[in-house]
């Protein structure tokens, strides 16, 4: 594999006209302790945000993006107490969604050492998964056409008593212990130098980094006599097959500006690379909550209860008369769910959830013409 990454970065190179980037990042552009680094999250239609080539002075113009939901990630200080602490190198620790992320900063480097939280086989499990080495999320300083390739990986033991009851069950053999094996395959390549155009007309001059990820997650179970058994194939559908085993590849284009924390524009795509299935970019103005609603009077769509379970119920409300569609992604952007409602004003959906996996969603409402009126985050928790 190394062999066809260094294949991909020396065409890449002989593709383009060298020419020194405008800028070069130091490390100001990590996040320290204290920082609140605040973003806006949203899909987009297909083919709504072009995906332009690599190469020098690109402009990225994303001012006319609408709609979104706001987030927040906090960098709190974390200092070891005790030597059974889980990650007593870290140096920055990141709390959201009910899981834990560790982190250490140094001049040279931003990376995550692991977390503490819900197993990444998505069992529901409670757990800590240790990073071997580190991944690597920046470095410093960065520079147009900077390469670099690793490999990461975690391995986590735990005993078959903690397992949810229907994977249990759906054994035909009683285990001893499980563990989840999670591989990562990760090239990096700033392809690209230019200016980002946000909403609001706000310009940065930005370098470009592109990111692939192969990722391999596998689940064994260890029973007598025949030692680990990989069970990956069995269960990649397990409480509603969510991908979550298995293999699977994400492309993202991070923008990043000097001495900003936040990245100025993500870009996720699809596996063929022809459209962007999420995309999300630096919040100009402070966000109050972590789900801001538009004022009373203009249309929105809110869902309640959330967290949800069972059901949510979405109203609908101050919209023109039209055919809608209510559309349900999970967090890789793959559509989980759709309905369309010929909706005058007010209008309130009922959405059964009981087939939905736990875990974090994205909803929106777009009308007849594509134009998506909001898209929000939608939480489903399982007793």
């Amino acid at each position: 594999m190394t062999k066809s990454y260094f294949s991909f970065f020396l065409a890449f190179c002989l593709s383009l006209t060298m020419l020194s980037a405008q800028i070069t990042l130091d490390n100001s552009y990590f996040p320290v302790a204290g920082d609140t680094l605040s973003t806006v999250t949203l899909i987009p239609q297909d083919g709504a945000i072009p995906i332009t080539e690599s190469g020098n002075n690109q402009l990225w113009d994303f001012s006319s993006i609408s709609g979104g939901i706001a987030n927040q990630v906090i960098y709190d200080a974390f200092t070891s107490t005790s030597p059974t602490d889980p990650f007593p190198e870290a140096n920055l620790v990141v709390n959201g969604d009910g899981n834990q992320t560790f982190l250490r900063a140094t001049d040279e480097r931003f990376e995550i050492l692991g977390f503490e939280g819900l197993d990444p086989a998505g069992l529901g499990i409670e757990l800590v998964s240790r990073l071997t080495p580190p991944l690597m999320e920046r470095s410093a300083p960065l520079d147009f056409l900077d390469f670099a390739s690793f490999f990461t990986s975690s391995n986590i033991a735990f005993g078959a008593d903690v397992l949810p009851g229907g994977l249990v069950d759906s054994l035909p053999f009683a285990p001893d212990s499980i563990r989840i094996l999670v591989n990562l395959d990760v090239v990096d390549l700033v392809d690209a130098w230019g200016t980002v155009i946000l909403p609001g007309n706000v310009s940065y001059e930005t370098l470009r980094q592109k990111r692939i990820q192969h990722t391999e997650t596998r689940l064994e179970v260890k029973v007598p006599i025949l030692n680990w058994i990989d069970v990956t194939d069995q269960f990649a559908n397990f409480g509603g097959g969510d991908g979550l085993l298995g293999m699977d590849t994400t492309i993202i284009y991070n923008h990043y500006a000097a001495g900003v924390k936040e990245p100025i524009a993500v870009l996720t795509l699809d596996a063929v690379e022809e459209n962007v299935v999420s995309f999300e970019y630096r919040a100009e103005e402070p966000i109050i909550s972590s789900a801001r609603e538009v004022e009373e009077g203009f249309e929105n769509v809110y869902a309640y209860p959330n967290p949800a379970i069972n059901y949510a119920n979405f109203d609908c409300v101050n919209l023109k008369p039209d055919y809608y569609d209510l559309k349900i992604y999970n967090i890789l952007g793959l559509e989980k769910y759709q309905e369309r409602n010929f909706i005058s004003g007010n209008k309130k959906i009922n959405v059964d959830l009981s087939s939905f996996t736990k875990g974090t969603y994205l909803y929106s409402l777009s009308d007849t013409t594509g134009k998506v009126i909001m898209t929000k985050r939608l939480v489903v928790i399982r007793p």
